[in-house]
C-alpha cells in the first residue's frame, strides 16, 4: 500500500469517519468500514453479504480474540505496515497468525510465519511451548518448525520447562507425540501433568499413557516409575515388566538354549 494511502486510512480509522460497522470483542467496540475490512478479509467480505444478520445489523460479535489483539489486526488492515510487526511479542504474533488463519487475512498471516520462522532460533523453550499452544490445531508448516526447535531445547537440557505442564489437554498429547526426549521422562511429564490438573477419568489418563512405550524402557526404570504408579493394573504392569525383561533377554542372549527351547514350543 501506497504510504499516503497507508496513512489516510489510519486517520480514517483513528476518526472514525463514515464508519458503518461494529467490532464487538469482549466489552469494546471497534468502530469499522465494511468496505476496508472486506477488502482484507474474506470472512468479514462474507458475512457482510445480504442475507447475513451482520450485513443488516453492522455489527459483528467475535469470541475467540481478545481485545488488544483485535486492536492490533485493525491495525493492521488499515495500513497494512508490517514494521510495525516487529515490535509485537512472539505471543502476540503467533495470535495474529492464528487470526489471519482464521479470518483468511494471507498477507497477515504471512508477515508473521516470516517473522515467527526468524525469530525461532533465538526463542526460549518458554516462548517455543507458548507458540506451540498457540498454534496447535492449524495445517500449517509453522508448527513443524516449532517442533523441531522443542526437539533441539529438550535435548540441550535436562529440565523440563513448566511451561509444558500448563498445555491444554490435546496440545500436551500433541507435544507427547513428538517423541522427543526418553520414555522415562516422557511417563515422568504424563504423571505430574495428571497430578497438575487432578484427572480422575481414567479413559483420560489412558489416552495420555497409551502414547508411552514402556517396552522401551529398561526394567529398573519401569519398576522405579510406572511400576509404582496408581495409573495401571498389576496385571498390566506384570504384562510391562514381562515384555522389557524378555526383549532385553533376547537381545543379549539370541541363541539362548531358553529361546531355542521357547522356539520349539512355539512350534508344536
Amino acid at each position: 500500500m501506497e504510504t499516503w494511502l497507508g496513512s489516510s486510512y489510519k486517520k480514517l480509522l483513528e476518526e472514525g469517519d463514515f464508519s458503518d460497522c461494529c467490532v464487538i470483542v469482549g466489552t469494546r467496540r471497534f468502530h469499522c468500514h465494511k468496505m476496508v475490512l472486506s477488502v482484507a478479509s474474506d470472512f468479514f467480505k462474507r458475512i457482510f453479504q445480504p442475507g447475513f444478520a451482520e450485513a443488516k445489523t453492522g455489527e459483528v460479535t467475535l469470541s475467540d480474540v481478545t481485545e488488544d489483539i483485535f486492536e492490533k489486526f485493525q491495525l493492521y488492515v488499515y495500513s497494512y505496515k508490517k514494521k510495525c510487526l516487529s515490535s509485537y511479542t512472539n505471543k502476540d504474533i503467533i495470535k495474529l497468525h492464528k487470526c489471519a488463519d482464521m479470518w483468511l487475512v494471507e498477507p497477515l498471516k504471512k508477515h508473521c510465519d516470516n517473522i515467527l520462522r526468524n525469530r525461532l532460533n533465538t526463542m526460549n523453550c518458554k516462548d517455543l511451548v507458548i507458540c506451540f499452544e498457540q498454534a496447535h490445531g492449524m495445517n500449517d508448516k509453522l508448527i513443524g518448525l516449532i517442533s523441531e526447535q522443542l526437539k533441539l531445547q529438550m535435548i540441550a537440557t535436562t529440565t523440563i520447562s513448566e511451561e509444558f505442564f500448563a498445555l491444554k489437554p490435546d496440545a500436551f498429547k500433541d507435544f507427547l507425540k513428538l517423541r522427543i526426549s526418553t520414555e522415562i521422562r516422557r511417563y515422568g511429564m504424563v504423571e505430574k501433568y495428571v497430578g497438575i490438573h487432578k484427572f480422575v477419568d481414567q479413559c483420560e489418563i489412558n489416552s495420555l499413557l497409551n502414547l508411552i512405550d514402556f517396552t522401551k524402557m529398561t526394567a529398573k526404570e519401569f519398576f522405579d516409575g510406572p511400576g509404582k504408579s496408581k495409573f495401571m493394573s498389576f496385571e498390566e504392569k506384570y504384562n510391562f515388566i514381562h515384555e522389557i525383561v524378555e526383549k532385553n533377554y533376547n537381545y543379549l542372549w539370541p541363541s539362548s538354549p531358553c529361546n531355542e527351547f521357547a522356539s520349539k514350543r512355539k512350534r508344536y
